[in-house]
């Protein structure tokens, strides 16, 4: 599967960056190959993903060797807080800790244990967007989708490293701690969700490709013909020409549908178990802050000012992967060959 040379300067690159950065948190176990080939003197990008033993290993191991740090964490302050915590709000630390520690353990461990999944899912997109491009390329360069994802991405650093300040701020002293026992599986939690709503994204982007497709290549070039004379009609060749276009973007619609539901059928169970985990933690948050709020708020701005970025972070990739399901349903329902 190969790319052009102008589109890979765009996003291959990106494409790599990103692979790296949810390879750190464990929820990439495959590796991303690109190298240079030259076809019909055109200089293009031949990319392909891998599945990675090293990469689930990674993932797998490095999140269970956290595990009894983790424990021995809670123990501590589940010991040194409760005298100073009402019985409800002790039951809620309690509670919540359990719920981050499991959401991220099933996310990691069911993303890595279909690895074959993920990594066939990729390959098939990066496919669909080489016959994009090759065989569409008179609209296929319009939606690249770039900006939208720099956009989603500085927000989503943004809050995550205000958030990471804010808990130093508050805890300087178990800042380290806390980070590893509630910060990064929230990291880990959050960054799945934009994962997806990546995906989707991408989706958006190729069914927006298919519909200006056919619209550009049928209903314009019967405007186009009337538009000069009255009474002209297509001729014979147009009408082949037009007839090819539209096989071929119902059958890369064909096509699109299969890789949508496919991707519908593994984030679907790790999507349900985040939004449950995004649930409770909206509750938690809300009602620690609202807490915080009845005290006085100069003396407890560090404690407003954290439970409101935990907040805002619980509803931003909410917010993003509700859009792009909303976007991707329009966009399917302008033609639908089904």
């Amino acid at each position: 599967m190969a790319t052009s040379n102008e589109y890979s300067r765009s996003n291959v690159s990106l494409l790599r960056i990103t692979t790296l950065m949810y390879k750190a948190l464990g929820l990439a176990p495959f590796s991303f190959k690109s190298s240079i080939v030259i076809r019909n003197s055109k200089t293009q990008h031949s990319v392909k993903f891998i599945r990675s033993n090293s990469a689930r290993a990674y993932g797998l191991i490095g999140y269970l060797t956290v595990i009894p740090f983790e424990f021995y964490y809670f123990w501590i302050r589940y010991n040194e807080e409760f005298k100073n915590m009402s019985y409800m709000q002790n039951c809620f630390d309690i509670f919540f800790a359990f719920t981050v520690q499991f959401t991220q353990m099933m996310i990691i461990l069911l993303f890595n244990i279909r690895q074959k999944r993920i990594v066939n899912i990729l390959n098939k997109l990066l496919r669909f967007e080489s016959e994009i491009v090759e065989k569409l390329n008179d609209v296929s360069m319009y939606y690249s989708g770039i900006y939208d994802q720099i956009l989603i991405f500085i927000g989503f650093m943004f809050i995550g490293v205000a958030h990471i300040l804010s808990e130093y701020l508050r805890w300087e002293n178990d800042c380290v701690m806390n980070i590893v026992m509630y910060i990064f599986p929230e990291l880990v939690i959050r960054s799945f969700t934009i994962q997806c709503a990546m995906m989707l994204m991408f989706i958006r982007k190729k069914y927006k490709i298919l519909n200006e497709a056919l619209l550009l290549h049928s209903d314009s070039k019967l405007k186009f013909k009337c538009h000069h004379s009255f009474f002209q009609v297509l001729d014979i060749s147009d009408i082949e020409i037009t007839l090819k276009r539209v096989a071929l973007v119902r059958k890369a619609y064909s096509n699109l549908n299969t890789i949508l539901s496919e991707i519908s059928q593994f984030y679907s169970l790790l999507i349900c178990i985040a939004i449950g985990y995004y649930c409770f933690e909206i509750v938690y948050s809300a009602y620690s802050l609202t807490l915080e709020f009845k005290k006085d708020v100069i003396s407890n701005f560090f404690e407003c000012f954290n439970w409101s970025l935990i907040l805002l972070a619980c509803i931003y990739p909410t917010v993003v992967l509700t859009n792009y399901v909303t976007s991707v349903n329009m966009e399917v329902r302008i033609l639908n060959f089904e």
